[in-house]
């Protein structure tokens, strides 16, 4: 073929009632002007752009052109549903055997489909599908805690986790009825501090700022004196003493680990270096005890049923069948095993921490007991040391280093760590802060009995005095001067107080607190009950007088 054009192409709905998942396609083709015929097979392609990208669609068929005819079914292998066809634009790419026909065909919608997407807009709600919006019962359990938990443990349960739900894992309290110094600390009432010391023992530790001047020689000090001078001593800052070369020596003779020396001229001294060791004779760095300790890592295991019967210098055992008359094998010091009958086996007794009698591991290792060599154990300037590390190094912070526990705090131990933290309390005193979501809750002055009355928006509280011949002015004195604040009640706190339980007692002749004018005040009346107790009394005239009183406030 040398050129293949499509010529038309239709899109016809093959299923009626429904959205169809098949489209008929037609077309013709003419291979240099010529229509094509015979059987041939067809391959389509969807693709979203004009040109170039990866098809998301592909079928092919067998089929038969007539006069350049081309009659197909798209759909009948794979569905063209709502996944292939969801409304983006769509080119269809047509291969005759190999040659692919260009350029691509661009898919237009018919009439059932435009009728189909208002169908499929239908089932939306301001064009969001159903799937944007959550379910009317969904939840965000394990992702946010609840609106309003109780986040605290009963009786002297300790909180010690938090569940994915909100709520809180609660433990016994893990702390210890006593604490106790460890070696390097002190303990002074329940107050820990490091145990420095000037000098060092196995139970004090080193200032930051300690030096050893004086002790050991500085790293990198020149030992060395002017030329014709000659060393006459060590100071003890490591520097060295020197004084014009004088004396009378006469020979220089070298002595136990010393070669050389000379009777006059220069005289050059070397160390006696030797490969086996003697008491006069020093090692070289790189000997090695080959033939006079076991290598690390040998194996100094027998076959089954021998025994080891020598150690080879290399390290090694020489092994022979069971033999002798022995007829208890016991473990000594540093070994475990034995036995007295049968087959003994004896082990070496490794041990983590080192006694006399217990043997260390070749890949044992000191850390946490030594300082590593090099450490760097300073602060910089302002900061100071607040914990050495197992590894040797230490933690610096500008921060006091030593905190007591004392009033307002509580030490505890949960799950292994101690904590110290704030003595929270639910009521107020001078050793126990408040929690940032406290409240206080309203209550009643001593002596006040409180009545919770509907409408009020706080307890109202109510004080019966029993005072004879008390008159009006002096009772509302009282009321404010000696009962902590009150004032006289007035008609509507009588009234809830005479109705609320605990109901207050009526008694007649008692002041209240309205005033119906400049020379008129009130008093509870003979008649004595909840709906008619007030009586009109003028206070400018007579001297009135009265067996008690009332005070009322609100709850602070």
């Amino acid at each position: 073929m040398k050129r293949l054009f499509a010529l038309v192409v239709t899109l016809l709905a093959t299923v009626a009632g429904a959205v169809p998942s098949q489209i008929t396609l037609t077309a013709r083709i003419a291979d240099a002007g010529s229509p094509l015929n015979g059987s041939h097979t067809v391959t389509v392609r969807m693709h979203g752009a004009l040109t170039g990208g990866l098809p998301t669609w592909t079928e092919t068929h067998l089929v038969t052109v007539t006069d350049g005819l081309l009659f197909l079914t798209l759909g009948s292998q794979t569905p063209l549903d709502g996944t292939i066809i969801d409304g983006t634009p769509l080119f269809a790419e047509i291969q005759v055997d190999s040659t692919v026909l260009s350029p691509r065909l661009a898919l237009v919608s018919v009439p059932y489909a435009v009728r189909s997407g208002a169908a499929e807009n239908s089932a939306r709600l301001g064009g969001s599908l159903p799937s944007d919006f959550a379910l009317v019962n969904h939840v965000h359990s394990g992702l946010y805690l609840p609106l309003g938990p109780v986040l605290a443990c009963t009786g002297t349960d300790k909180v010690v986790g938090l569940s994915a739900n909100g709520s809180v894992v609660c433990a016994a309290d893990q702390s210890g009825s006593a604490w106790a110094a460890g070696a390097g600390l002190s303990l002074v009432g329940s107050t820990l501090s490091v145990s420095y010391a000037g000098t060092g023992v196995a139970s004090t530790v080193a200032r930051s700022d300690h030096s050893h001047a004086g002790v050991y020689l500085p790293v990198g000090a020149a030992l060395l004196c002017p030329m014709g001078q000659v060393m006459t001593g060590v100071q003890t800052n490591g520097s060295v003493s020197c004084a014009n070369e004088s004396g009378d020596i006469t020979d220089v003779i070298a002595g136990a680990g010393i070669v050389g020396g000379a009777t006059s001229g220069s005289a050059t001294l070397a160390v006696a270096f030797a490969g086996s060791g003697v008491t006069t004779a020093a090692a070289r760095s790189d000997h090695s005890h080959a033939g006079t300790y076991l290598p690390l890592g040998v194996n100094l295991s027998c076959p089954g049923g021998q025994f080891a019967t020598a150690v080879q210098p290399n390290g090694s055992v020489t092994c022979s069948n069971e033999s002798g008359d022995i007829t208890d094998v016991i473990a000594g010091a540093g070994i475990t095993g034995g036995a007295a009958s049968g087959s003994a086996t004896l082990a070496v007794a490794f041990a983590g921490s080192g006694t006399t009698a217990t043997a260390a591991r070749s890949d044992h290792s000191h850390v946490g007991v030594y300082l590593p060599v090099g450490a760097t154990l300073s602060c910089p300037a302002g900061q100071s040391v607040t914990a050495v590390q197992a590894n040797g190094s230490v933690t610096c912070s500008s921060a006091i280093s030593n905190i007591a526990v004392t009033q307002s705090l509580t030490a505890v131990t949960n799950n292994g760590v101690s904590v110290i933290s704030v003595n929270f309390a639910g009521t107020g005193s001078s050793l126990s802060p408040a929690r940032s979501d406290h409240t206080h809750t309203a209550v009643c002055p001593a002596g006040y009995a409180t009545h919770s009355g509907i409408g009020v928006s706080s307890p109202l509280c109510v004080k019966r005095v029993a005072q004879p011949n008390v008159q009006w002015g002096d009772a509302a004195t009282a009321c404010y001067v000696d009962h902590a604040g009150g004032q006289l009640c007035s008609y509507n706190e009588l009234r809830i107080a005479f109705s609320t339980a605990p109901a207050e007692l009526q008694l007649v002749g008692y002041w209240m607190g309205d005033r119906v004018d400049d020379d008129w005040v009130l008093r509870l009346n003979s008649s004595n009950n909840t709906t008619n107790f007030d009586e009109k009394i003028e206070i400018v005239s007579t001297v009135v007088t009265a067996p008690g009183y009332y005070c009322c406030q609100r709850a602070q």
